[in-house]
């Protein structure tokens, strides 16, 4: 079975776990994502609020422009 990962603090980690996702219409398998577990959890709090902490030092129209730009490009091979 393939590994997913959890994206944390802009970086892959393997996650403990997956969850396997049904079509509720159908009960197929569509596919699996990550599950996090209490640690991945703790890791990922920890990362969001450094997050806040450095977004909270811009003022509202820095973070305004900083929420307009796009996001860079990602082809599929750079993803786990």
């Amino acid at each position: 079975m393939q590994r997913r990962k959890l994206l944390i603090g802009n970086e892959w980690v393997d996650a403990p776990e997956t969850i396997t996702v049904r079509s509720p219409h159908t009960g197929e398998v569509v596919g699996e994502v990550a599950k996090a577990g209490p640690a991945e959890m703790e890791r990922a709090v920890q990362a969001a609020v450094r997050g806040f902490e450095e977004t909270r030092k811009l003022s509202s129209i820095r973070r305004c422009a900083n929420s307009a730009e796009p996001a860079p490009a990602r082809s599929g091979s750079e993803m786990p």
